[in-house]
């Protein structure tokens, strides 16, 4: 299987180093480039065409929603999981309208990191079976969230958390 190329763009080069690392342990993922300034990247993502970009809000030179908003321009088929420490419901819907495809606040797990690109580049490929155990074994609030998403209704959007909290109930 041919590994899947990643572009990291966090806010200090001791992220990217940190998550560098944990790339290098996984079988499935490359590294194929790191920044920690948004207008350099924009060029760097062009050229390398990765299938993920790993970003974070606060960066230098552009933020992290006006370089999803560029790379999205340039009509590369790439995945963006942002992972941030800001996460007001505002910020979030921003991210998400920009064109970000996940969206994880820091601290974070790495495992349910590569999970989460997993399941936005195996869309389809993973069994039935497979699927309904993951199912099972999610807690009420995951598969609730998973509903919602399945019926387009997203998480950034106001009254979420409401909603989900009243279905709960």
């Amino acid at each position: 299987m041919q590994k899947k190329k990643v572009f990291l763009l966090q806010g200090a080069k001791e992220q990217n180093e940190e998550l560098k690392a944990k790339f290098l342990e996984t079988e499935q993922f490359e590294v194929v480039g790191e920044s920690v300034e948004g207008i350099s990247a924009i060029a760097s993502i062009e050229e390398k065409k990765p299938a993920f970009l790993i970003t974070d809000l606060v960066l230098k030179g552009y933020d992290g929603i006006s370089v999803i908003s560029k790379v999205k321009e340039m009509n590369i088929p790439i995945k963006i999981v942002v992972i941030s420490a800001l996460m007001s419901e505002e910020i979030v819907s921003k991210a998400m309208s920009a064109g970000a495809d996940y969206f994880m606040a820091k601290p974070y797990n790495f495992s349910i990191l590569i999970d989460r690109m997993e399941s936005l580049v195996g869309k389809g490929e993973r069994s039935i079976k497979e699927i309904e155990k993951n199912f099972h074994e999610m807690s009420l609030e995951e598969k609730i969230s998973r509903i919602f998403i399945n019926v387009g209704i997203p998480p950034h959007i106001k009254g979420y958390s409401f909603l989900r909290e009243g279905v709960i109930m």
